[in-house]
């Protein structure tokens, strides 16, 4: 008897807990929305604030005629759906009816702008199907990521497994799993060629931002990862003698570089700032030092540096739990990325490097972005 009034007991705190929840975050919502209305209402004459207030309930109330509930239904039939064929056919299903039904509000609203005139009109026929497409997606979304049974959960830190365990036990082997697993396919997609984007955008101080990416393809192995991260910060060191030093026209090159397990990819990107008459000169200064460090090689004493400081990196690292957690995410993907990483760092020649940069790097395809910042008149 004892037992069981505790355990009545303890669902009654449950329950009463999750009431409060669930109040505070419904109450919560209601009282922020009314706590805006001061503020839009300094911003928005009254008047205007009223038509906001119409037209979005009229929003509302058109949703869910105009989409027929279908981003509540789409959830409860993907679960159903017995392969991906079923769940493609209904998703595809949905947003025809959903676009026809968009046609048809969008020939009803111009019929109505011909003989009357109404506020906004146009304004609430975009956001209802912007708000429409937004639950239906997020409802996908949620389907998709709603299996726990398909994730892997990984923990680091400093903890004792057996005092975890249970709260492990309790909070996440507890979650559903319908038996369901999703399959990936994965389309390789880069830069083909060369390609050049410049665009201008209005500031209060213009200045040119200039964003290379340099990729190519490249078997993934955990020498060549290693070698690409080098090359990185490689160029950090030859941009900031040549870029900044020399040339005197930005305070620095952002570089990064890194190899894909999954795209057996690599790309290496340099950004910075600059001046408008300073930015032709200096991406192309850019790339020829790019160019030249992979075709000739890299200075001995760059290399050096370079080197001595993954060492000194990678020790500190393993103690750090963001790096355990990467060595965690490749595992999964199948690859080991711990062991022999110290012997591949010490045996590493300056001949090595430069062999690898000259057969696998290679300039073809590369995009160049260039946002022009012009004056606010």
């Amino acid at each position: 008897m004892k037992c069981a009034s505790e355990g009545n007991s303890s669902r009654a705190k449950k329950f009463i807990t999750d009431i409060l929840v669930y109040a505070i975050g419904t109450l919560g919502s209601k009282l922020i929305t009314f706590m805006l209305v001061p503020l839009y209402t300094f911003f928005i004459a009254a008047e205007e604030y009223g038509y906001y207030d119409i037209s979005l309930s009229i929003t509302l109330v058109l949703m869910g005629v105009v989409c027929v509930q279908m981003y509540d239904g789409i959830f409860r039939f993907l679960i159903d759906a017995k392969d991906e064929s079923e769940k493609k056919n209904f998703i595809s299903s949905v947003y025809s009816i959903l676009f026809r039904n968009y046609l048809i509000l969008c020939g009803i609203a111009y019929v109505l702008s011909l003989f009357f005139t109404i506020p906004y009109l146009w304004v609430m026929v975009i956001l209802l199907i912007l708000m429409g497409l937004y639950e239906i997606q997020t409802n996908i979304y949620r389907q998709r990521v709603s299996n726990a049974g398909d994730f892997v959960f990984s923990f680091v830190g400093s903890f004792d497994v057996d005092s975890i365990r249970p709260l492990i036990e309790k909070y996440i082997a507890s979650l559903p799993d319908n038996g369901a697993r999703e399959k990936t396919k994965f389309i390789p997609k880069g830069i083909n060629g060369k390609i050049e984007n410049k665009f201008e955008l209005p500031m209060e101080n213009p200045k040119m931002s200039i964003r290379c990416q340099v990729e190519g393809n490249m078997k993934f192995s955990l020498k060549n990862k290693v070698m690409t991260e080098l090359l990185s910060e490689v160029m950090d060191i030859v941009y900031t003698r040549t870029i900044r030093e020399e040339e005197g026209g930005t305070y620095g090159v952002g570089t990064y570089a890194y190899l894909s397990f999954i795209k057996n990819q690599y790309a290496f990107l340099l950004q910075f700032d600059t001046n408008m008459e300073a930015g032709e000169r200096l991406i192309n200064r850019a790339l020829k030092e790019l160019k030249n460090v992979v075709e000739n090689g890299a200075d001995a004493a760059d290399f050096q540096k370079v080197k001595e400081a993954a060492i000194k990196d990678y020790e500190t690292q393993l103690c750090e739990n963001h790096y355990w957690m990467s060595v965690l995410s490749y595992r999964t993907l199948g690859v080991d990325s711990y062991t022999g990483m110290l012997d591949i760092l010490n045996n590493l020649t300056l001949e090595d490097f430069n062999q690898f940069l000259k057969k696998n790097v290679k300039l073809n395809n590369q995009a160049i972005i260039v946002m022009n910042g012009i004056s606010k008149e």
